[in-house]
């Protein structure tokens, strides 16, 4: 039986999608295929320190659960503080397993743009929902107040980006090693991924990012 990664995510996009992207991760980019990935389990953004507890009890009772992975996005707070936040939280409930946080800053949705080369011009998931064929990446792309308004911004008049429908289909157009290159958050989750799989390999039960 192959050890299970099992996600915990904020939104609804996310659950179809960020399995998909923490697969292509281990596979792509870390060359590991001795995982598989879990679908999703949810929490609302507004509980998610409360209800965190509870969800890595259900997420660890997964049959095959070796880790798990909380992904919630930054918004307008500080990245590197809500995930000391989230994973004080994780260490207070102890459930012997390896647990990493990531924050993506400021949306997951910024994944996306940092990849916009492989994204424009094509249509995905919806009829006819695509990216301006001219749109280029920022500099930073993490300096970006709404990612999802900058992509509903250059998709064609009277459509916007919709995460239930768009993001997983773009997840699968990502380029990984150039969203690696251009975004500091997303260098976070690969070596979040990466070290979940060290520690389920040496039998450690940290949580990261290490809060002491």
């Amino acid at each position: 039986m192959q050890n299970v990664i099992v996600p915990i995510v904020e939104g609804h996009g996310d659950v179809d999608a960020a399995g998909n992207l923490i697969r292509r991760v281990l596979h792509e980019h870390l060359n590991n295929s001795a995982f598989r990935v879990a679908s999703p389990k949810r929490l609302k953004r507004n509980r998610i320190v409360v209800d965190l507890p509870r969800m890595l009890e259900y997420a660890a009772g997964e049959s095959g659960c070796k880790a798990i992975i909380v992904i919630v996005d930054a918004d307008q707070e500080c990245a590197r503080d809500l995930a000391a936040n989230i994973a004080r939280a994780a260490e207070e409930r102890n459930i012997a397993l390896p647990v990493s946080i990531v924050c993506p800053k400021t949306e997951y949705e910024a994944w996306f743009i940092a990849s916009i080369e492989t994204i424009r011009g094509s249509v995905f998931g919806r009829r006819e929902a695509s990216i301006d064929p001219s749109a280029t990446c920022p500099n930073d792309v993490e300096a970006l107040q709404s990612p999802k308004d900058w992509l509903s911004s250059r998709m064609p008049k009277n459509m916007s980006y919709k995460p239930t429908q768009d993001q997983k289909p773009l997840t699968n157009m990502l380029d990984i090693s150039l969203v690696h290159n251009r975004s500091r958050s997303f260098r976070r989750f690969c070596h979040a991924v990466a070290e979940l799989a060290s520690a389920v390999q040496s039998g450690s039960t940290d949580v990261t990012p290490s809060i002491s």
